[in-house]
């Protein structure tokens, strides 16, 4: 063990084995909360989408699909076997979230509280996740 000691790629490698529950935890935690609050406040993020032209219908039926999406990815993270695939679903979901949100919503963006800037955030989160369930 002396004669080989730990390089800066071994410390770094333990300290993901460390976090990685940590970063699907918080992603399992971000991706149902999602989903379940898209539930519960259905009719007011609806009134976004009607807000731009949406019909009533589609704006619920948007609201419900993605919902379902978002809860779907969380269990994703939380069954291993699909862990990874559910990172690309989550950068993926998100870009399209953030594309079509500025498409239909740009509004959105200038939003005090940043509802679009903070998906920026769990897009990298999804990216270290991704890594981090490589090297395990």
């Amino acid at each position: 063990m002396a004669s080989m000691p730990a390089r800066a790629e071994d410390r770094l490698f333990a300290r993901m084995a460390l976090l990685t529950p940590i970063i699907i935890a918080t992603l399992i935690l971000f991706w149902f909360l999602s989903g379940v609050i898209g539930f519960i406040r259905m009719n007011e993020a609806a009134l976004i989408l009607e807000d731009v032209g949406w019909t009533h219908a589609l704006a619920v039926t948007s609201v419900l699909f993605w919902a379902i999406v978002d809860i779907a990815i969380a269990v994703g993270f939380a069954y291993r076997p699909y862990a990874r695939l559910a990172c690309w679903c989550a950068i993926w979901v998100s870009i399209f979230y953030l594309a079509a949100s500025t498409l239909f919503v740009p509004n959105l963006w200038l939003d005090p509280l940043g509802p679009l800037v903070k998906v920026l955030p769990s897009v990298t989160l999804a990216l270290v996740a991704r890594i981090a369930l490589e090297t395990r």
